[in-house]
């Protein structure tokens, strides 16, 4: 093939193209003939790759956020929160490099990664034109030494040609007792400060434990509280004691299993709950041992039940009066009654409504039986069974949310 001169291809080429394109075109060196139109396109697509990776150095040119503050809701002191994410977008068409600083530095309360650097700044950090990076947050608070909440704040930089942007960090950091694998004797839980449970709380045997009004209870992953002796938690309508999970975003409020059950053993004797919320987790309250004819008892007086995975309560071999309950959304036994025992429900809900979050077996919101079945095992109850409900509802989905055993009456 005939090899062409340098002067030749570019008058070929103003011959196929437009004039204004000449300027802008690299200078190539043909070895070889090749068809005008194809080195026209070729030239185009050049141009037009270069010019979205050259980086911009506009002054006026800022970055978009995801969001003007990253807010965390309520952080226990000490404990790590979870991570939250913030994204940065380049809107440009051109590339972009950006200095992006946490203002506090090393002893700000918040941590940073950005676009994958754990870091508390890094230097021209570039944007792809339309494209975008994350920056990954998260926060320990110290302790504060108050009751209630503090607010701690931060921001984080970012300069883009001499451009200088802010996102500002922001958390309420709440001091907590805190209570692993731990036996209690008889005490007083009261003021705002809350308890915060990992694995087990166990109430000794003939020890009380009371609750005051206003006190929140927070369960970890798998935890339990274990009565052996006597739970009295008293609330208020305004101020109620409430047991959840650990989990204090809004997104987690309904959401059932986040911690273990509450279990009252076959040595518990008067205990008591009044104006009392329970949710998110695994049982609310379990009540004695089929396998037994000693008799726990307990006073419900408003308490409410809710968003539990396996059962909300469930009640063995037991004495338990229930008052203006709540008990609702549950995804196995709503309330199960089982092997005997006196049980009365006065001006009661016990109903199974559609949760997104709980995924509900045909097993009615109302179960009766003087007999339970466990682990593949049938247990017959040793005691006599009278149930009541005076001025109550049981309300569901299914066509029929009551059962009853042929040796059970309501």
């Amino acid at each position: 093939m005939k090899q062409l001169s340098k002067n030749t291809f570019y008058s070929r080429f103003r011959a196929e193209c437009s004039p204004a394109l000449l300027p802008k075109m690299p200078v190539f060196i043909f070895k070889y003939s090749v068809k005008p139109i194809v080195g026209c396109l070729l030239a185009i697509f050049l141009i037009i790759a270069c010019s979205k990776n050259d980086v911009a150095y506009d002054p006026a040119f800022r970055l978009k956020f995801s969001v003007d503050t990253v807010r965390f809701d309520t952080v226990f002191t000490t404990l790590s929160s979870v991570t939250k994410r913030l994204m940065v977008y380049n809107p440009g068409d051109r590339a972009v490099r950006t200095d992006v600083v946490l203002a506090g530095g090393a002893d700000s309360p918040f941590r940073i990664n950005i676009d994958g650097l754990a870091a508390t700044s890094a230097q021209n950090v570039e944007i792809a034109a339309k494209d975008s990076m994350y920056v990954f947050v998260e926060v320990t608070v110290d302790p504060q030494n108050s009751d209630l909440p503090v607010i701690v704040n931060d921001s984080i930089l970012f300069e883009t040609n001499t451009n200088k942007q802010r996102v500002c960090l922001e958390a309420y950091g709440q001091d907590v007792f805190i209570l692993r694998d731990a036996t209690v004797r008889s005490e007083t839980w009261s003021g705002t400060k809350p308890y915060l449970i990992y694995e087990r709380l166990t109430v000794d045997t003939l020890e009380t434990l009371r609750i005051e009004p206003g006190v929140h209870v927070y369960l970890h992953k798998n935890a339990d509280i274990i009565v052996k002796g006597t739970l009295t938690a008293e609330g208020t309508t305004d101020r109620p004691v409430v047991f959840a999970g650990d989990r204090l975003e809004k997104a987690y409020q309904k959401i059932p299993g986040q911690w273990g059950s509450i279990v009252f053993t076959t040595a518990s004797r008067n205990n008591l709950l009044r104006r009392v919320e329970i949710r998110n987790g695994t049982n609310g309250l379990l009540f004695g041992n089929p396998e037994y004819d000693l008799v726990p008892a307990i006073t419900l007086d408003a308490v409410i039940i809710s968003d539990m995975s396996h059962s909300g309560l469930m009640v063995f071999a037991s004495d338990i009066e229930a008052i203006n309950c709540l008990i609702v959304n549950c995804g196995y036994y709503t309330t199960g009654l089982f092997c005997g025992g006196t049980s009365r429900f006065i001006h009661c809900t016990i109903a199974d409504n559609y949760s997104p979050y709980i995924f509900r077996r045909n097993i009615p919101a109302l179960t009766v039986s003087n007999t339970y079945f466990g682990s593949g095992l049938k247990t017959e109850g040793k005691i006599s069974g009278n149930v009541f409900f005076g001025n109550s509802v049981v309300y569901g989905t299914m066509n029929e949310e009551i059962f009853t055993d042929e040796a059970t009456s309501i």
